[in-house]
């Protein structure tokens, strides 16, 4: 990448143009950009504080603003400032995976460079997997340590009070959501299971290979990865003769065979899932020592009643129990 030096005044270094150009100006208090308005003498350096003083100071726009967005996704009509982001964001609605894993071993493909990076520190034919999970661990414990406000209702923490309580507002049902179809608000707690039925939103998120309606494009995206791309490896089902990806065959199954496989140690109850076991063991059986190891691990407690759930969702709904709040409100 080429780089645009400006060293005749100090070291600092531009890798465009337009950039070099206008860091030079806070050197020599250059400022090309005039006002035309009457009994109005300011100048600027750039064309983007040029646009602030028309838009704040003489409420007007004068001037187009310097980042528009015209290019439109053609699924979902986002807006995007050049072809090449538009390129690549149309990689989320097709099956292609263009960059492969770096590791042979590795069938994993993805939609971008850096993506393929991520992925491959934590990939499992990673060498320096341990030493990267580490890093990782004592870059999440070093931010843990300076947060200190604490959420009353699921014990996450956060570094200032403003995000705080943007965060209860989730809880209190006072932060609505609008729909992305009939723009509707609801609660963020039921604008999923408005959304799987609302008509208008299952038609922006409609399958191009098989016509079938999703709530959302992440729903849309994966619902495509799983089923319609060739790189993922996938397993026909014996019961219904479904194509289903590795990590979800196993989930399925059971919903043939209704099978029980998770057994509880302390009484003579059996679960189909050991996440929801767990949260058995949390919540009936937490005078044991591995009530209080799971406790340790899940850490989703209610606030009121002291009980531990096997999720973030379960927890969420709840909560409604006992605040008695009713979340469908519109505007």
């Amino acid at each position: 990448m080429t780089e645009f030096a400006t060293f005749v005044f100090c070291q600092y270094k531009a890798h465009r143009k337009a950039s070099s150009e206008s860091h030079i100006r806070t050197h020599t208090n250059e400022k090309p950009f005039q006002c035309v308005e009457q009994n109005c003498f300011s100048s600027f350096a750039t064309e983007w504080s040029l646009y602030r003083h028309y838009k704040y100071r003489h409420k007007i726009v004068k001037l187009k603003e310097p980042h528009t967005r015209t290019k439109n996704c053609y699924f979902c009509s986002r807006n995007f400032t050049c072809e090449s982001h538009l390129a690549a964001h149309m990689l989320c609605h097709t099956p292609e995976r263009p960059y492969k894993c770096v590791y042979n071993k590795c069938k994993k493909f993805c939609l971008s460079k850096e993506a393929r990076n991520q992925h491959g520190l934590f990939c499992n034919h990673n060498p320096d997997l341990k030493n990267n999970l580490q890093k990782r661990d004592k870059i999440y414990r070093h931010g843990l340590d300076k947060r200190q406000f604490h959420c009353y209702f699921c014990l996450k923490n956060y570094q200032q009070k403003p995000t705080l309580f943007a965060h209860i507002k989730r809880h209190t049902g006072e932060f609505l959501v609008s729909c992305v179809g009939c723009k509707n608000r609801f609660n963020y707690r039921e604008i999923w299971k408005h959304q799987k039925s609302c008509v208008k939103t299952c038609q922006l998120f409609k399958c191009p290979f098989c016509d079938c309606p999703t709530a959302s494009s992440q729903r849309l995206n994966r619902h495509i990865q799983n089923l319609h791309t060739k790189d993922t490896p996938k397993i026909k089902c014996y019961f219904c003769g479904a194509n289903l990806p590795e990590f979800n065959i196993g989930k399925h199954i059971i919903t043939h065979t209704k099978d029980k496989a998770y057994k509880c140690k302390h009484c003579n109850l059996s679960f189909a899932l050991n996440t929801i076991l767990k949260g058995h063991i949390a919540s009936k059986h937490r005078e044991t020592g591995e009530g209080r190891d799971v406790r340790k691990q899940l850490r989703r407690k209610c606030y009121f009643c002291k009980k531990y759930l096997a999720s973030y969702a379960y927890l969420l709904n709840h909560m409604v129990s006992h605040t008695n709040e009713t979340f469908r409100s519109r505007i």
